[in-house]
């Protein structure tokens, strides 16, 4: 199984220990965690290709997990 973890860019890394936990636990359950701005890269200017490449990745993973503490447009496109 795999989990796709949608999160904000902006608040990722005041997020670690949460986002750690997380994952931690999928891992323990066997359910390999895709934290996608941590897979990929863009560039400004790059958004449609993001989404597709976003889109296509969530279509390849069992479930999703969206982290909702911090208002994301991204977060509510993956949901």
């Amino acid at each position: 199984m795999k989990a796709y973890i949608s999160i904000s860019f902006a608040k990722r890394y005041s997020l670690v220990e949460e986002v750690n936990s997380i994952t931690e636990t999928l891992k323990k359950l066997n359910i390999e965690p895709l934290i996608f701005i941590d897979s990929y890269k863009f560039t400004p200017g790059q958004e449609k290709e993001m989404m597709e490449r976003a889109m296509l990745s969530i279509d390849s993973c069992d479930l999703l997990i969206a982290e909702t503490t911090d208002k994301g447009i991204g977060i509510g496109v993956e949901a």
